[in-house]
């Protein structure tokens, strides 16, 4: 598993990390990594998390399935959601809550993504969606690296990074396939992509196949159209 824990030093909001595996765009934009966030969920016989990136100065990206109730098919109340950017031991940089959350119109397929709105907008500089075409040449690419975030119920109170992973091909509901070593906690996480010297996030994760690999939703226009 390739799975490194981040420091987060709260005091001057920055992220360092000593990962030469990661892109050079890694140290430069380490603050960005304070907008991963670990998604409490609390409230009447639900008490569990998940991850959630902030994409906006007011929104938030999530997997749907973290917003499901524990009893029946509802989904619990925005008020039970807090969100804890910068989050380690205890600590974070930013406390939001959620005002109400949107849902891409679904097309040939289950989406398994959410979009949060915050109460009140966040001072933490954003890692924006990535474009469609930075989309389209990743898939294309010959080696589509990307890297995983997450809080992962094996290390829930600090942020992990799996940052030598790829993807390999998609499911037939059109889902993207990848090897991140994402456990349980890190659904609704980000995938990320270094473009153009910047993070961008390309995809949520979502869960994993029968086989191990990992499942994730990608950015696409049902989405951009979402968040404009």
């Amino acid at each position: 598993m390739h799975r490194v824990q981040i420091t987060i030093i709260l005091l001057f909001g920055v992220v360092l990390s000593s990962l030469a595996t990661t892109p050079q765009t890694w140290a430069a934009d380490g603050p960005a990594f304070t907008a991963v966030a670990r998604l409490n969920i609390a409230g009447y016989r639900h008490r569990r998390h998940c991850t959630a990136t902030l994409i906006a100065p007011d929104l938030a990206l999530t997997a749907r399935h973290c917003l499901k109730a524990n009893v029946g098919d509802g989904l619990v109340r925005p008020g039970a959601l807090h969100l804890l950017f910068g989050y380690r031991t205890g600590g974070w940089a930013e406390h939001k809550r959620v005002a109400k959350w949107f849902f891409p119109k679904p097309k040939a397929r289950t989406r398994d993504i959410a979009v949060l709105q915050l109460t009140e907008p966040s001072a933490l500089p954003p890692i924006p969606l990535a474009d469609l075409s930075d989309l389209k040449a990743l898939v294309q690419s010959a080696e589509p690296n990307i890297v995983q975030a997450g809080y992962g119920s094996d290390r829930a109170h600090a942020l992990s990074v799996d940052a030598a992973c790829r993807l390999v091909g998609s499911t037939p509901t059109n889902h993207w396939r990848h090897t991140c070593a994402a456990v349980s906690g890190e659904s609704g996480g980000p995938l990320l992509a270094a473009i153009d010297g910047r993070w961008r996030v390309v995809a949520v994760h979502s869960g994993r196949t029968s086989d191990g690999t990992g499942v994730a939703e990608p950015v696409d226009a049902g989405l951009y159209d979402l968040v404009r």
